[in-house]
């Protein structure tokens, strides 16, 4: 039997920064790919381009893999007539989402950092830097992001150290 999960930490306002990695000048940024996977997430896509088109990252060290597993909710349309900036790559079917994020990896071969990213996220316009500063400045080989509830009020989850199964 598992234990449910914490409830989420409640958070005080302008509590959320963490000190982090001093700026990076944009000369010392990597090349990033940024891999999101979609089955029927229509409904979402709007809100993550557009949070991902207001980065504070140069554009050009920036491109965005949507690898589509063969949504028929009109997800494919959408971005080939509203999105032409994304890098689109359709499955006929839904190959699950290891495959899916395989495959984007695979498209990104040239980029320097990979970022996987679900479809329903929404991004603030510094996230890349201050994902990526860690990386790019030789603190780390990997990082994750904080996630916010939707109000913006909790922390649901701010990374994990894994954890062994036995």
């Amino acid at each position: 039997m598992s234990a449910s999960p914490p409830d989420p930490i409640e958070v005080l306002q302008g509590q959320l920064d963490v000190p982090s990695t001093p700026a990076l000048d944009d000369s010392q940024l990597p090349k990033v790919a940024i891999i999101i996977l979609n089955w029927n997430g229509r409904h979402h896509l709007a809100g993550c381009f557009e949070s991902l088109s207001a980065l504070d990252y140069p554009a050009s060290l920036v491109r965005v893999h949507l690898i589509d597993n063969g949504s028929d909710d009109g997800s494919v349309e959408l971005i080939r007539r509203e999105h032409a900036n994304i890098e689109l790559h359709q499955n006929d079917r839904n190959l699950g989402f290891s495959r899916g994020c395989n495959q984007g990896s695979e498209l990104a071969a040239d980029a320097d950092v990979l970022v996987f990213l679900n479809n329903d996220m929404r991004v603030d316009a510094s996230f890349l830097r201050r994902l990526v500063g860690p990386i790019a400045s030789g603190q780390c080989e990997a990082t994750t992001a904080k996630m916010l509830s939707w109000d913006g009020q909790r922390i649901n989850s701010a990374g994990e150290i894994g954890r062994a199964h036995v």
